[in-house]
């Protein structure tokens, strides 16, 4: 009998998604909790069921408290695996973390990559391990097997697989959605959008090399797209494999996604991985987890809950200490330690860090509360927050829906807190960054107009790659890209206005054409006419530019046209295009 080949899983700690950026700061992602558990645990502990027999964690973070727990972690798995931490603070990607574990020499042969903390599996991937080590068998040149697994959505990105071989052909971002799961192209490809990554990927030593030789790879993905590229100059082939129904797997690269993972994990989607489950790092037995009807799942030294409270729980993970008021509504919840919830508050979908206060009758929906965060009285928070820790809610204060506030971010107070908050979040230097940022990428844009490239598309990705950076949502984006775009030198001439419109009409409509985004677009124009007068005569040639590229209909300047100050130069020039708009519709 063949001996098989050992393998090494490489877990990077930090998470580098950009939707995470501001949350969590410098700390490591993978020690956050998910009940009893910490992401990184609960990675190990479906590790621990593999062939993986050495484990590197890579994490950025050089406090020796960061250190001490995941060297702790590891050494609770002794029985199963040779663990080994590689502390680099100049870690700032995925390509980095790699990197400085090829450097220390630990990806000398077949590894396990997991690239993302916040990844479960319900499996031992025997089989996926063994077909892997075949395919190197067979050729030296399979690099890559990448873990997909079903999804509910048509509507991911299209992989087009050789149908025979499972090798992956491309990755095609840019196709167009269907209903379709499938879209065949004959009979030895297939392209599939009803599949989704895993966060699990089987490499050959030669992908830490390929990692290594080059710098510019920060992402997983970015050295896919290489491989992919430069296929017949690298000899290098990547496979895909779609697990079972019956092995449930999840990675989570956003709030949506850390939430719904939650569920599952609540629900014992994972089983044996499961709520119940104390640390293997906790040698503690003062208290222990006990599971009640409805997966609710709480912390107790001997006390008695209440039967009354456990009526309105579904799907729920109380830690120690907590307290809980009457008539408290839970629904996918997660409660760290020393927590006090008011009478009458209602939970959905959120994850509360530890010592979190909240008052009574508060609603959370979607939410991501941080540790030793206090609301206040008569407070209105909207769905999809990050509060950062040590942050007080004020009495009365309203947040608004996906805001990310910190004390560096955003402060509410009593007075301010019944203002909408436009900022969502962001500081006014952040803001001032973005549009920056924004006001380059279109003067790069603008210097490439005569090349063949779509100008119009990478500056839609540049946008898009800013507002991930910054948090921001689409109305506040649109806020920054009408100024940004008025700001260019050459718009001082109408007619480079009209050309830009056109050129860029995909950005436009992108961000504009949806009733609120008309609303923030005619806005914008007016409060840019206002700080710049020499404007005001140009105003209704542009609403008019836009009008004609159908980015602007005529209910919206209407209703902007009738709460316009009266007896103003810029009523005045505006009256001409709406009493046209008018006689046009009549005719």
């Amino acid at each position: 009998m063949s001996i098989m080949p050992s393998l090494t899983a490489v877990i990077i700690a930090d998470n580098f998604c950009p939707q995470f950026t501001r949350m969590g700061g410098s700390e490591c992602w993978g020690l956050k909790k998910i009940g009893s558990l910490t992401y990184l645990e609960c990675c190990l502990l479906w590790i621990a069921r593999t062939r993986v027999r050495k484990v590197v964690v890579v994490v950025a973070s050089e406090h020796p408290e960061v250190y001490d727990k995941i060297k702790s972690l590891l050494n609770a798995f002794d029985a199963f695996f040779l663990g080994t931490v590689v502390v680099d603070r100049t870690i700032g990607s995925v390509g980095d973390g790699v990197r400085a574990a090829d450097r220390q020499g630990l990806l000398m042969e077949d590894f396990m990559l997991i690239h993302n903390p916040t990844t479960i599996c319900a499996s031992s991937l025997d089989r996926q391990i063994e077909e892997f080590f075949e395919l190197r068998k067979e050729n030296k040149n399979n690099t890559m097997m990448l873990l997909y697994r079903k999804s509910h959505q048509n509507s991911n990105v299209p992989l087009a697989i050789e149908s025979e071989t499972g090798k992956l052909l491309a990755i095609d971002e840019e196709e167009g959605d269907g209903d379709s799961a499938y879209d065949s192209e004959g009979d030895e490809t297939i392209t599939r959008k009803d599949i989704i990554d895993t966060g699990i990927a089987l490499c050959a030593p030669n992908v830490a090399t390929e990692f290594t030789g080059n710098f510019d790879f920060q992402e997983r993905d970015e050295l896919i797209d290489h491989i992919l590229e430069n296929e017949e100059v690298l000899c290098q082939n990547i496979h895909v494999h779609v697990l079972p129904d019956e092995v449930p797997s999840y990675t989570a690269n956003n709030m949506a996604d850390l939430i719904q993972m939650q569920r599952y994990f609540l629900q014992r989607w994972f089983s044996p991985l499961a709520a119940n489950r104390r640390s293997m790092a906790d040698r503690s037995r003062n208290s222990r987890i006990v599971t009640h009807r409805n997966n609710v799942y709480i912390t107790t030294r001997d006390e008695k809950t209440s039967s009354k409270k456990l009526q309105k729980m579904n799907s729920v993970f109380l830690s120690a200490n907590v307290v809980v008021g009457s008539g408290v509504a839970m629904d996918n919840v997660v409660v760290g330690e020393g927590c006090k919830i008011g009478d009458n508050v209602v939970l959905k979908n959120c994850t509360l860090g530890s010592g979190v206060t909240i008052a009574e009758k508060t609603c959370l929906t979607n939410c991501i509360i941080d540790d030793n965060v206090t609301f206040g009285l008569n407070c209105t928070i909207g769905q999809g927050c990050y509060i950062e820790k040590d942050y007080t809610v004020a009495d009365n204060s309203i947040i608004h829906d996906n805001s990310i506030v910190s004390k560096d971010c955003l402060r509410l107070s009593s007075e301010t807190s019944s203002e909408s908050l436009d900022s969502g979040g962001i500081s006014e230097a952040e803001s001032d960054d973005f549009f920056d940022d924004i006001l380059e990428a279109m003067k790069d844009a603008y210097e490439r107009l005569d090349s063949s490239e779509s100008t119009s598309k990478n500056l839609l990705l540049e946008i898009n790659r800013s507002r991930l950076i910054y948090g921001l949502s689409i109305d506040e984006v649109a806020q920054q890209i009408l100024p940004a775009f008025l700001s260019l030198r050459q718009c001082d001439n109408l007619k480079v206005v009209a050309q830009l419109i056109d050129e860029w009409l995909e950005i436009f409509e992108n961000f504009y054409r949806s009733e609120s985004g008309q609303s923030i677009l005619l806005k914008s124009l007016q409060q840019y006419a206002e700080s710049h007068t020499s404007f005001t005569k140009k105003l209704k040639h542009v609403v008019s530019y836009f009008y004609n590229s159908d980015v602007l209909d005529e209910d919206a300047i209407f209703k902007w046209f009738d709460v316009m100050e009266r007896d103003t130069e810029m009523y005045k020039e505006i009256n001409h295009l709406v009493a046209a708009l008018k006689q046009q519709a009549q005719e």
